[in-house]
């Protein structure tokens, strides 16, 4: 449904298990049924680039699913579970759980990353690396093996979160 999707259409997807790699490289609103049973599964084996859930475009939504990855016996094989390249993007009201980092931005800007629950991730459960002008807020975000958010960047807004048995609360 995404790759036949155009700019500013609205994607509704049900609740079930999806076993793959999700490209977004148009601005569209990508919207689970329920978070707890509609569920991305990416697939990694060593390529953390690969992730549940890849944002090219910009303004792009991302609300209501479970997303993961697959289970392998290394953690080095474990796919991320959001990568965010576009700017404008909003992530919401997802469980982002049990991936190699929960969500992983590269030089994006304007991005909402809020009310999401955020854990058991091998790495970082979220992990900036520059980009500026994003916020961060109202998520719960813990039992993340590294740091709770990991940030590079300047001007962000980090506010009610809740970082609990985290390797780092914000690192």
């Amino acid at each position: 449904a995404v790759s036949h999707a155009s700019a500013g259409d609205i994607v509704m997807v049900q609740n079930g298990i999806y076993k793959e790699n999700v490209l977004v490289s148009k601005s569209i609103s990508l919207l689970g049924e329920e978070a707890k049973n509609t569920i991305i599964i990416g697939t990694g084996g060593g390529n953390h680039g690969l992730a549940g859930i890849t944002i090219t475009a910009d303004n792009v939504k991302v609300s209501g699913f479970t997303i993961q990855s697959l289970n392998y016996t290394s953690s080095n094989l474990y796919a991320t579970g959001i990568n965010i390249q576009g700017d404008h993007s909003t992530i919401s009201g997802n469980i982002i759980q049990n991936n190699y980092l929960g969500i992983f931005c590269s030089i994006q800007s304007y991005t909402q990353i809020t009310e999401n629950t955020i854990s058991h991730n091998f790495k970082d459960g979220m992990r900036l690396y520059g980009g500026s002008l994003n916020n961060i807020s109202d998520n719960n975000i813990n039992s993340n093996v590294g740091s709770g958010i990991a940030i590079a960047g300047y001007s962000n807004t980090i506010l009610r979160n809740i970082l609990e048995n985290n390797l780092r609360g914000i690192g």
